[in-house]
């Protein structure tokens, strides 16, 4: 059926629009669905944008809407920063509720990231005080200090930071906040983050010393952090050089890769009063540090998750007849464990459990003798996901 609208005319202004000619028209294109439009707009940069607004009047609306309500900005190159800086002021988008939305989240990844950093200075300058929470991938290469301190100079409410990446070069004595020379921080300048992720191996380090350097830096301009996720590294391994003086006394949430007992020790003589943790143990750890680990926590710690991270069947049952700590961590109220082998009848040892998730796991050895002697109301609060994936309800 031929629509009384040209090809060449908006549909939105058509005369007979809504009369059942155009809507007709719009059924059978689904690129004049509005929600569909802004679907497809929702995978495109902010720079791809500036074209497809050109469209027609119904994508100028659907881009212009998506574009100051994105919840994440993604940023690869200078170019992107450049379109969205001009699209900032052409949509007269700088206003604070819509600054807010643009960019609460900003990612920048970008393999050539060092060779733009200078370029974020006049973007962090203007929109800066709106960003929240800021991820940062692909590597530091030698511009973190650049970095931390144009984090620290322009961005004042940030509450998350994530770093991932291949090389990082780092020396605290390059310059100061003023550039005078001397430590670069002087006292803490991010006290608003409270959670910080980063995926940084020690070998992303060119030298030892700026491990060493970085990490007394980065935990002392952070002050309040409440939530740390640090894959990659051996996490206390750290503790080791830390001085006394980088206390995280608001540490509550800790996600962590264990690859050995290495600097246990002293990451425990903190004495974090950890609420939750996740951890991915490796098969070097060993069954005594993951419960020597797990007790010193006892008294605090509310939700725990486990992964395993063994390419083969490991049986426990030879180390221990159930999950260590199982009778230490009576006030653990969530468990989820990922990977496990061994049996499941612990669970009883759990009297405040309210959710327990159990993935990857073998039905015969997590039950050898049967589901009851898990107890009823273990089994109405677990969720159990085989080593196939197939899910297995156990409320009966």
């Amino acid at each position: 059926m031929k629509s009384s609208c040209s090809s060449d005319e908006d549909c939105g202004e058509c005369e007979n629009y809504g009369d059942g000619w155009c809507s007709e028209v719009e059924k059978l294109n689904p690129f004049l669905i509005p929600h569909i439009v802004e679907k497809i707009l929702s995978y495109c940069t902010f720079s791809s944008l500036k074209e497809t607004r050109l469209v027609c009047r119904l994508w100028l609306d659907c881009g212009s809407h998506l574009f100051s309500t994105r919840r994440t900005l993604h940023l690869k190159n200078f170019e992107h920063i450049d379109a969205f800086m001009l699209h900032a002021v052409s949509l007269d988008e700088a206003s604070s509720h819509s600054a807010n939305n643009l960019c609460r989240s900003v990612r920048l990844h970008g393999e050539d990231f060092p060779s733009w950093i200078v370029l974020l200075k006049p973007f962090f300058s203007k929109f800066g005080a709106y960003i929240k929470s800021l991820h940062i991938s692909h590597g530091l290469g030698d511009v973190t200090e650049d970095l931390l301190l144009q984090i620290a100079q322009h961005i004042d409410a940030l509450e998350e930071l994530s770093i991932s990446g291949a090389t990082v070069v780092y020396s605290s004595n390059r310059f100061d906040l003023n550039g005078l020379g001397g430590p670069i921080f002087a006292q803490p300048v991010l006290p608003t983050v409270t959670r910080i992720s980063l995926s940084l191996p020690v070998t992303s380090f060119k030298r030892w010393t700026d491990v060493r350097s970085f990490f007394t830096d980065f935990f002392f301009i952070l002050p309040s952090l409440e939530r740390i996720k640090f894959v990659g590294c051996q996490f206390p391994e750290l503790f080791k050089y830390l001085p006394d003086s980088i206390r995280l006394s608001n540490l509550r949430h800790v996600h962590l890769q264990l690859f050995n007992s290495s600097g246990l020790d002293f990451f425990l003589r903190r004495g974090f009063p950890l609420e939750e943790i996740v951890l991915q143990v490796e098969p070097l750890l060993g069954l005594a540090h993951l419960h020597n680990f797990l007790v010193s926590f006892a008294s605090t710690l509310r939700r725990l998750e486990v992964r395993f991270n063994y390419k083969g069947a490991y049986n426990y049952s030879h180390n221990a007849t159930a999950f260590p700590s199982s009778k230490a961590l009576v006030g653990l109220t969530s468990l989820r464990l990922w990977g496990y082998w061994g049996h499941l009848y612990f669970l009883k040892d759990f009297p405040n459990l309210k959710s327990v998730t159990v993935e990857k796991m073998n039905w015969a050895v997590a039950f050898p003798s049967g589901t009851e002697q898990v107890g009823r109301d273990c089994r109405r609060i677990l969720k159990f996901f085989d080593e196939n994936g197939a899910y297995h309800d156990l409320n009966y």
